[in-house]
């Protein structure tokens, strides 16, 4: 099965009982595996509202394969923002998780596909 990085967006759709959500992350087959990337986590981590939801988040990512960003995937994705920050209003984390998913030949689940849709080649999977 190829793998599927799981975006902030699909992330925070879970926490909060989204149905298209749980069906993406819910490990339900032979193979399945949940996987992000760093950036993701950081950011669901950063909406954390006390400390009591921080710690249910860590315990919820901890769940997941988390992706770390190579220094070449670090410069592919300043790259990346170079060629679309602009023109397409992403942002610079979009790019980290757009340059880890070219480079491992990976897609992106995601509920924000405007987000992925500039990058070339990048596989991304619409949730709900």
């Amino acid at each position: 099965m190829a793998e599927v990085i799981i975006d902030t967006s699909v992330l925070i759709g879970y926490t909060r009982g989204d149905g298209s959500c749980r069906a993406i992350i819910d490990p339900s087959g032979p193979g399945r595996r949940r996987v992000t990337h760093a950036v993701c986590e950081a950011e669901l981590l950063a909406g954390a509202r006390d400390s009591r939801d921080l710690r249910l988040l860590v315990d919820f990512v901890a769940g997941f394969r988390v992706l770390i960003p190579t220094p070449s995937g670090l410069r592919e994705s300043i790259m990346l923002l170079r060629a679309h920050g602009l023109r397409s209003g992403v942002d610079w984390h979009d790019c980290l998780v757009a340059a880890t998913a070219k480079r491992l030949g990976a897609a992106v689940a995601t509920m924000n596909v405007k987000h992925f849709a500039c990058f070339r080649g990048l596989r991304v999977a619409r949730v709900g």
